[in-house]
């Protein structure tokens, strides 16, 4: 009796610190034979062998279901800089899936993941940021996130971004834009934008053509955004970086900052909510 409850006290023991190396190993003794596999190149710097094994787990595909189990690896996977791991953790975070609740780590990962241009972690990012998950409530940088995830085709993002331009949180406002986004998201099966549309009586069009923008634009955007919501000009918020959003930089700040200089002061100032 003695020597079971010997073997039982490890095991509970690794169900607390499932990312020690040694609770890992110890819980995949169960494990399959092409699971254990991909563990060993996991933990010999194998990024994409640790994401697998973290899917197997968090999806019970093959193996027992074990969310906690599966963090563990996709944390390996994050760390060498695997974009879909980074996303799958910060889901884990933002959910409280597999691990407690933490909106800080949530947004460190998803901000990893969406640095690298991942599509969903765009939007969950944007989600947190435009609500005040866990930080302060900024929706001019949730809808900065948002809309880039819109453009690459998120129909959820794509409603979220047509509210912000209805209603002017988070974006200028702007009706005929907001309708147009409105009704891409009803294209791509978001419910609550069909049924919005027909609560204002826009009937679906055939889809619109679209111009997608760089990065430098969502950044400039944002900059105009940021300056006009701290009492500047900086122009029409177009996302062209011109004379006008130079001279309000230079009220803001007191000397001229490039894009990129002028983007991460504003970040630092909290948005007005």
């Amino acid at each position: 009796m003695l020597k079971s409850k010997n073997k039982v006290l490890p095991l509970l023991l690794c169900s607390a610190a499932l990312t020690l190396t040694g609770c890992k190993q110890m819980a995949l003794i169960s494990a399959s034979d092409s699971t254990r596999e991909l563990a060993t190149a996991a933990d010999n710097g194998d990024a994409k062998a640790a994401y697998s094994v973290g899917i197997r787990y968090t999806q019970g595909l093959g193996e027992t279901q074990n969310y906690a189990l599966g963090l563990a690896y996709f944390e390996t996977a994050a760390n060498l800089g695997l974009r879909e791991a980074q996303y799958m953790l910060g889901m884990g975070y933002y959910l409280g899936r597999g691990t407690s609740l933490d909106y800080i780590e949530a947004r460190r990962w998803l901000s990893a993941a969406a640095g690298q241009g991942h599509t969903p972690a765009m939007q969950t990012l944007a989600e947190i940021y435009y609500n005040g998950y866990g930080v302060t409530l900024a929706p001019i940088r949730g809808i900065y996130w948002s809309l880039q995830a819109a453009e690459a085709g998120d129909a959820q993002a794509q409603y979220l971004v047509g509210i912000s331009y209805l209603t002017g949180l988070g974006s200028n406002k702007a009706r005929g834009v907001g309708e147009e986004w409105l009704i891409r998201s009803a294209q791509g099966g978001d419910q609550r934008a069909r049924t919005l549309l027909d609560t204002l009586n826009i009937n679906l069009r055939g889809a619109t053509r679209f111009t997608k923008h760089d990065a430098n634009y969502h950044q400039t955007r944002y900059i105009q955004l940021r300056l006009q919501e701290l009492g500047h000009n900086p122009g029409s918020i177009d996302g062209l970086w011109g004379g006008a959003t130079e001279s309000a930089i230079k009220a803001q700040f007191g000397r001229a900052l490039g894009p990129a200089a002028a983007f991460q002061a504003l970040l630092e100032i909290p948005e007005n909510s």
